[in-house]
């Protein structure tokens, strides 16, 4: 914990990548709202560094965090539709159509009950 905590402080500790390194230390110190910020942080980021498959794996990972964190949806600053439609967008680009498919319409079902996305 005391090292996720430093790159909080300090991002430019972790190098190129603060988000992923930071979400990796908060999830391995059980720390799951700080990860979840972390793996959304780190999906947006590997997306502007056109790492799809990267951000995708990112996305991934919030989600499996996503039902133990009570305040989900403040904690990323995403709804969770958003998120899976970053999920289901990576996939995509990244040559995995099947899983793209099956996010996109979990995305569509959350969006018809939440109107995000």
């Amino acid at each position: 914990m005391a090292l996720a905590e430093a790159l909080s402080a300090d991002p430019s500790l972790a190098g190129g990548a603060p988000a992923a390194e930071l979400a990796h230390h908060w999830q391995a110190a059980h720390r799951m709202p700080e990860a979840l910020a972390a793996y959304v942080q780190a999906g947006l980021e590997a997306e502007r560094a056109s790492a799809f498959a990267e951000a995708g794996q990112h996305f991934e990972r919030a989600l499996e965090v996503w039902d133990v964190v009570e305040d989900a949806g403040e904690r990323s600053e995403l709804g969770l539709a958003v998120v899976v439609a970053h999920a289901a967008q990576n996939a995509l680009v990244s040559g995995e159509p099947h899983r793209a498919v099956t996010l996109g319409r979990r995305a569509l079902e959350l969006a018809d009950g939440t109107g995000d996305v």
